[in-house]
């Protein structure tokens, strides 16, 4: 069957900057439909390899302000606690 609305798996296959918005196919692991709103972006599959590979890093920087000083011990805590923050907020 094909999907008539924002089109079919392989028209997507290339990526997309701006998707119109319905309904298409998606298959990492066998097809999967999925309904995406106007103006989704559509990753091809180098740009998901570059993505996923790890080979992009974040920097983070974190500052603690405290008003006594800190052992080295609960610096790496609160830095720690920060970065979990951070990734959940991502």
């Amino acid at each position: 069957s094909t999907v008539t609305s924002g089109g079919g798996a392989d028209d997507n296959y290339s990526g997309t900057s701006f998707f119109p918005g319905g309904l298409t196919m998606v298959g990492e692991l066998g097809p999967e439909l999925v309904a995406l709103p106007r103006g989704s972006r559509i990753y091809n599959d180098y740009e998901t390899k570059q993505i996923l590979g790890g080979s992009r890093g974040i920097t983070q920087n974190i500052t603690i302000n405290s008003p006594t000083p800190l052992t080295p011990a609960e610096t790496a805590r609160q830095i720690k606690n920060a970065s979990r923050q951070l990734a959940l907020e991502w």
